[in-house]
């Protein structure tokens, strides 16, 4: 028994279905919730098959024209085509015209609020590029220092001893040693919002003090997400 047949799928979703009876969720025999199935769009995600011998799309009635299929579980393999008790088996999957086993860039589960985008850094309209995303606290941003010193054109120096780095650019030198609060400019002390840190053995610095440091202007662009350095 199945529950709807010869379906057509253009976008939405159909998730949380659950088989318990041989087969799988999209079958054409046994207990199932769909046969003869055909995805052009949207997302099929969070189902789940008990019992082998199928797992969720079986048989030769399932064919993807586009959309994305995740996060689908079988007693052995999860979004597979090949294990005969995987989740996909002797279908029509063509592997040119969707995706099994990846999310949509930038989903979410429906009613949830999407995630913001990450969060750029651009200096005079070149995009700065991190090994290591930048990340907000307390409402600001913190960037790997030597990315966004060398970025503008300092030379920066790291002294593991006492956590300090210290970064010159012409007359100007400042140094930030991690976890203060201050950062030192040609002797003089900033007070920081937020101190300098570890993430991923990576040194984030707070992105707008040490360009303003250096005597750079820092605009924010909070739809895009964007800091903005312009010298």
């Amino acid at each position: 028994m199945v529950i709807r047949n010869d379906s057509t799928i253009q976008g939405g979703t159909i998730s949380n279905n659950t088989s318990n009876n041989g087969g799988g969720v999209y079958i054409d025999q046994d207990i199932g919730r769909y046969a003869n199935l055909t995805l052009q769009g949207g997302t099929i995600y969070n189902n789940t098959a008990h019992i082998s011998g199928g797992g969720i799309y079986n048989g030769s009635t399932f064919t993807m024209e586009g959309g994305w299929i995740f996060d689908n579980t079988a007693p052995t393999g999860k979004d597979h085509h090949s294990d005969p008790s995987a989740t996909f088996n002797n279908n029509l999957f063509d592997p040119t015209k969707g995706s099994i086993g990846s999310r949509p860039p930038n989903w979410t589960p429906p009613g949830q609020a999407p995630a913001p985008p990450p969060v750029t850094v651009t200096i005079n309209g070149t995009p700065v590029v991190f090994d290591q995303p930048p990340i907000v606290e307390s409402g600001r941003t913190l960037v790997p220092l030597r990315a966004i010193f060398e970025a503008l054109g300092a030379t920066v120096e790291w002294e593991q001893a006492t956590q300090t780095v210290t970064a010159v650019r012409g007359d100007v030198t400042i140094t930030l040693r991690i976890g203060s609060n201050v950062l030192v400019r040609n002797g003089e002390n900033i007070e920081l919002d937020v101190p300098a840190r570890v993430v991923n053995n990576r040194t984030l610095v707070p992105v707008r003090a040490v360009s303003e440091s250096f005597g750079a202007t820092v605009e924010w662009n909070q739809e895009a997400q964007t800091v903005i350095i312009t010298e």
